[in-house]
């Protein structure tokens, strides 16, 4: 964790801890916490989309990637998870991120921004930094607020339909 800034809050947490603490602030004044997780299946990666509202796998445009993925989404669609792609660290052109696109789409859902390989997230990076707050006006930040724009839509539309059901006396 290179962040210095106080927020957001930033915490390292094992798969053990993560449930309870998620349980806690489910009740606090946080209306969102945000889970990164290896790119493995592992008990951490598992106990996340155990206690996530929204699951967000990113995945470059490459053959190794879109093999990669398959455990994770097993355990999405094993434990009844919402779940979309979002391309990642793609090129700015190229037939490969249509055709990644092309064929995640046909697994799931995929929004309409593909997080592009740019300088601007590897500097924020290294300076502990998002990049909407390394370069604001970037295409990078741009990027950003427009797959976040897309997540929260999404994240509202699963909390108004376990609403709806709870009212209904059904099961979330």
């Amino acid at each position: 964790m290179h962040r210095i800034a106080s927020t957001p809050e930033v915490a390292r947490l094992g798969a053990p801890q993560l449930e309870p603490v998620i349980e806690r602030l489910r009740s606090s004044a946080y209306d969102y916490v945000f889970i990164d997780t290896p790119g493995i299946d592992s008990p951490g990666t598992l106990a996340a989309i155990r206690v996530s509202d929204l699951c967000i796998v990113p995945c470059r445009p490459t053959p190794a990637d879109l093999r990669a993925f398959r455990p994770t989404l097993a355990a999405i669609h094993r434990l009844g998870k919402p779940f979309a792609f979002v391309l990642n660290q793609t090129p700015p052109r190229s037939y490969r991120v249509r055709d990644a696109a092309d064929g995640l789409t046909v697994l799931g859902i995929l929004p309409e921004v593909n997080i592009v390989l740019r300088t601007d997230y590897q500097d924020a990076l290294g300076l502990g930094r998002g990049g909407t707050e390394h370069n604001p006006k970037g295409a990078a930040a741009a990027e950003i607020r427009q797959l976040w724009g897309w997540m929260a839509k999404r994240i509202e539309a699963g909390a108004d339909k376990s609403k709806q059901a709870l009212t209904r006396g059904e099961a979330a």
